[in-house]
């Protein structure tokens, strides 16, 4: 799982994965006004992968209870 700081940069991704030619599935919720909070891709190669690799891993949060 990759860290996106927010929904336009998860947008951007999204729109350039599509113009590569990667399959991915955008999430929106609806209960938070069809707000775009995370995508999931097809299982990338090597090479392919290289292309989330400017997105830090994501650590979770400390605040979940």
């Amino acid at each position: 799982m990759c860290e996106i700081p927010n929904e336009e940069s998860l947008l951007l991704l999204h729109d350039k994965l599509h113009r590569k030619k990667i399959d991915s599935y955008l999430f929106c919720e609806p209960d938070m006004n069809n707000q775009a909070t995370a995508l999931c891709t097809e299982p990338l190669n090597v090479q392919r992968r290289k292309l989330m690799s400017k997105y830090p891993l994501w650590k979770g949060t400390t605040d979940v209870k």
